[in-house]
């Protein structure tokens, strides 16, 4: 295991961060805590957060506001971590209540929004049950659309995995082709 010091004594933390992001948010969001007199059991969620998840965070407020969404290709694009790490801390961040996902998207969520914003409405009567018609229309036209644009984001993830299934396929053909027997 790697650890990062700081100047304090016995003031360390794990150095998991991939290259690019500043290990200095760790550093600084422990010493914030300790000016202000916060222990560490005492600080939020957000101060408990790794690096990665920070980064992440940020990026999420970068990438979501002009659309309201992003998608994990968005973010997967803009980080540079793997895609499992990026999906852990996304689901984090989920957990921690800082970003939401479209419900309803799956195992795997592909579109995500910050917490603070509204969720996309239900389209059931009963949530909208004091809405007009042209008001719970455009409720399921809304949904709709998010489902569409997280379909097409699994149609492409889709598309991939088919070129790579052929292309693999092929390969085992031609290694059989010139085997010696």
């Amino acid at each position: 295991m790697m650890y990062c010091h700081n100047t304090e004594p016995d003031n360390r933390f794990q150095a998991d961060a991939p290259a690019g992001i500043p290990v200095a948010l760790r550093v600084l969001s422990s010493s914030n805590q300790a000016q202000e007199g916060i222990s560490e059991e005492q600080g939020t969620p957000l101060n408990s957060l790794d690096p990665l998840a920070v980064y992440i965070l940020e990026a999420a407020h970068r990438l979501i506001p002009p659309t309201g969404q992003a998608t994990i290709k968005e973010f997967i694009d803009e980080v540079p971590a793997g895609e499992s790490a990026i999906r852990d801390r996304l689901n984090l961040l989920v957990g921690v209540g800082k970003l939401s996902c479209l419900p309803g998207s799956g195992r795997r969520p592909t579109l995500y929004y910050l917490s603070n914003q509204a969720e996309i409405p239900s389209p059931s009567i009963l949530d909208n049950i004091d809405l007009t018609e042209d008001e719970v229309l455009q409720v399921v036209k809304e949904k709709e659309e998010a489902l569409l644009a997280g379909l097409a984001e699994i149609q492409k993830e889709l598309e991939v995995v088919i070129q790579d299934r052929e292309a693999l396929e092929k390969a085992i053909a031609v290694r059989l082709k010139y085997s010696v027997k």
